[in-house]
């Protein structure tokens, strides 16, 4: 008997003088099949196909045995010894480092052919440099065993610098490759598809598609046959009518890119310059193909020190021109996916190409639909199908709804079309649409902590924040955006840009963003860049004297006091200059603020009173009820808490009357605090509630969590603790990194009474040891002895 199975079946076929058609007809199989079968295109036939043929050709049982065991001879041989079989796969590289979790991904989905009904079919999707190829040339490598039947590796350019590979002429390849004629492959790309699906029937193969452009190229090139496998490497989703597992990628973190770039010049060599080696890594933005670029050039320079080439790195005028070795550039690399996209004739593609373009302009990373509509003065819709097209091809990262990153190096290549496309005109309009957009926002939302300054025209400012209205939306806006805000400003600050006369206006609009979001962090700092700013343009006194009040507000919240106090004073010196007398008032108020918190309360009574008649003889309501407000908190410092009772209760009143939404919440709060802390606790649990319901749906954060605690310790204090330690942890959780401890210290240590009193001891020091941190940090030593009265022996703080 032939032990070869494709010889066995032709000769049985033959002595029982049958075509392959009609062989086909009678065992009910294709004639592709058998033909592939007995030309040996397909090695290893399942038990069932065997069964079939038998019948087909009415084989007796010796017959029946012989041609069964020439299928499992077929079965057993070795992937090493399948002669002919092509092994297509590009060598692997050296130093793969970082991808593990990845590798034992696809590996994963690829493995065991025999226990599916379909092919495996898995694409590793990312930007450009990201290592894509390499990945998917090793995990092809690990598989070998698993397809003995033949890999293939084909790279159907789908963004490169030539054309892209047709369907039909990388059909052509692939069924070459299995030893079928290439010149008799079909013009019809249907009929194409068919015959390779043929010639892969019953075989076990595995299929590498690099750079893939999109589904329609990858589609006609996948087989039927459940033991075949394809793993497709692109920059966009290959979805489509193939059911395709998707692997994205991300770049490296840090410690994998030091351990990559350690792998390819040397351990020893980074060790010398740690420094160095970081700024180095931190350069390539975890991008493999930057530091692989890296690694080249140092390679190449081995007395260059690792300084020299990490500050051209870090410039970021030479940053892409160093990322370039031989036919290696990151810049030409990332520039091809944009190219395609300005080629493309899909409208879609060519609003993105110019999004990105536009991108180049902007300081920082982070976009969101809202900010690219303003930039590129596009309607919103128009700028949201742009940007999603831009993540399909990985040219940025969605984050969130709405919410995106382009990589430094992306943004990089952006830069530089930017300034080599876009004259002075256009970049000038861009910025300025872009910094009147965030001015608009911001003062949208100003009127929860300021009134209007006298002689501004708020609805001229608030004109240009489109879609953005409600108070909410703006601040959740402003707190996504608030890194390429806090950007632009210092970009404006440190340039002759005309929209330099709007960042006054810009940041004296953002005092709730700080106030109720992120309370002082970066603040004073932007206040500075906009007095300067102010000073250099030649803007209204009055708007420095704004802006030094918020400037004091801003240093007080983080412990500044005394510098806090200066510019307060500053400020009020400038209104009474301008016979501003509602302003001067209001900086009045803030200089009674911080004389209270440098515990000078008579002097603060005074001057707060003061700034109370001042208020009423220009008939300025909302100024007068935040004069009783304050007036109420410092009354109940020293004790006289029907006077401050009485105060917060006429500033409640009078807020309600005029419509303040935030001083609503702000007086309820203060006077819920003093009616628990007099024994009024049904009074002051309604008060308390209402705070916290107001302060959430205006979106005002440091509020809501002030109010929380204050909700919180009152139910510890009303006999609760197991509820006020769920409230005051959800208070806790509002406080975020760039807070920076306003309420955290309060917090914590009524979240370790609430402990202590459910007899969880350890968990109530830790709190407490946390909020005297907090204090020290912020130089408020009284309340860091005040924390240390909590550490007392268990028996003296045990409830009777």
């Amino acid at each position: 008997m032939d032990g070869d199975f494709g010889t066995a079946l032709r000769r049985m076929r033959r002595d029982a003088g049958l075509t392959q058609e009609t062989l086909a007809e009678r065992s009910g199989l294709s004639v592709e099949g058998i033909s592939a079968l007995e030309r040996g295109h397909r090695k290893q036939p399942r038990a069932d196909t065997v069964a079939l043929l038998a019948d087909g050709l009415r084989l007796g049982p010796e017959e029946r045995s012989a041609l069964a065991g020439a299928a499992s001879r077929a079965r057993v041989v070795p992937a090493s010894r399948r002669d002919g079989a092509p092994r297509q796969l590009p060598s692997r590289t050296h130093a793969f480092t970082g991808r593990e979790a990845e590798l034992r991904t696809v590996t994963g989905l690829l493995s065991q052919p025999g226990e599916r009904d379909a092919p495996a079919v898995v694409a590793i999707v990312g930007m450009g440099g990201l290592g894509k190829t390499t990945l998917a040339v090793h995990a092809a490598s690990a598989l070998v065993d698993h397809y003995p039947d033949g890999q293939l590796y084909l790279d159907l350019r789908g963004h490169d610098a030539r054309a892209p590979l047709t369907a039909l002429r990388a059909l052509t390849f692939l069924i070459g490759s299995l030893g079928g004629d290439a010149g008799d492959v079909p013009d019809d790309l249907d009929h194409a598809a068919a015959t390779f699906r043929s010639i892969v029937s019953g075989s076990r193969v595995l299929i590498v598609l690099d750079n893939a452009a999109d589904a329609a190229q990858i589609e006609p090139l996948i087989p039927a046959e459940p033991g075949c496998a394809v793993l497709i490497t692109s920059r966009r989703a290959v979805s489509g009518r193939v059911d395709v597992h998707h692997v994205p990628l991300d770049v490296l973190p840090q410690e994998d890119s030091r351990r990559l770039l350690g792998a390819l010049v040397g351990a020893d060599r980074l060790d010398g310059d740690p420094r160095s080696a970081e700024e180095l890594t931190q350069a390539c933005g975890g991008l493999p193909l930057a530091l692989r670029i890296v690694a080249s050039r140092l390679q190449a320079r081995p007395t260059w020190p690792l300084g020299f080439l990490a500050s051209r790195l870090t410039e970021a005028r030479t940053c892409l021109s160093e990322l370039s070795v031989g036919d290696l550039a990151v810049r030409s690399n990332i520039a091809l996916s944009v190219e395609h996209l300005e080629s493309s004739d899909d409208p879609v593609d060519h609003l993105a190409a110019r999004v990105h373009l536009w991108c180049g302009l902007l300081p920082a990373a982070g976009l969101s639909v809202a900010t690219v509509s303003a930039l590129v003065d596009l309607p919103e819709p128009s700028a949201a199908a742009a940007l999603e097209r831009l993540v399909d091809v990985s040219l940025v990262e969605a984050v969130a709804p709405g919410r995106y990153r382009v990589h430094d190096l992306v943004h990089a290549v952006a830069r530089d079309r930017a300034a080599a496309q876009l004259d002075r005109a256009e970049q000038v309009s861009a910025i300025e649409r872009l910094t009147l957009f965030y001015v608009a926002v911001g003062w949208r939302t100003r009127h929860h902590c300021r009134p209007t300054p006298p002689g501004v025209d708020a609805d001229s400012l608030t004109r240009a924040s489109g879609s953005l209205v409600e108070t909410a939306d703006c601040l959740d806006l402003l707190v996504a955006d608030a890194d390429q805000c806090t950007a632009l400003a210092g970009m404006l600050s440190c340039t002759g840009h005309p929209a330099r006369r709007h960042l006054p206006w810009l940041v004296l609009g953002l005092i709730t963003f700080f106030v109720g979001r992120v309370d002082t962090s970066g603040w004073p700092e932007m206040l500075v860049l906009a007095l300067e700013s102010a000073d250099g343009t030649g803007a209204d006194p009055a708007v420095s004297g704004h802006l030094r009040e918020d400037l004091a507000l801003a240093l007080s919240g983080r412990g500044e006091h005394l510098a806090a106090l200066e510019e307060a004073r500053a400020a009020t010196a400038l209104f009474e200059l301008a016979r501003d007398e509602r302003s001067r008032a209001s900086a009045l108020g803030t200089e009674a603020i911080i004389l209270g918190r440098l515990d000078r309360i008579p002097d603060a009574i005074a001057l707060r009173e003061q700034a109370r008649l001042l208020s009423e003889s220009v008939g300025d309501d909302r100024a007068v009820a935040a004069a009783h407000r304050d007036l109420g908190l410092l009354l109940a410092r020293v004790g006289d808490f029907d006077a401050a009772i009485d105060h917060e209760g006429r500033s409640l009143e009078i807020y309600t009357r005029i419509g303040v939404t935030r001083g609503i919440a702000m007086a309820a709060v203060n006077l819920g605090v003093m009616l628990r802390d007099t024994g009024e606790l049904a009074r002051a649990r309604v008060h308390l509630e209402q705070s916290v319901a107001i302060f959430h749906e205006i979106g005002d954060r440091a509020g809501e969590t002030e109010a929380l605690d204050e909700l919180g310790y009152w139910h510890v204090v009303a006999g609760d603790p197991g509820l006020g330690l769920t409230i005051l942890s959800d208070g806790l959780a509002l406080v975020d990194d760039s807070d920076t401890g306003q309420w955290e210290a309060s917090i914590r240590k009524r979240l370790g009474l609430a402990l202590l009193r459910l007899g969880r001891r350890a968990e109530a020091e830790h709190h407490w040891h946390a909020a005297v941190q907090i204090h020290m940090r912020r130089g408020e030593w009284r309340a860091v002895a005040e924390a240390h009265q909590l550490f007392v022996p268990p028996a003296a703080l045990t409830p009777s």
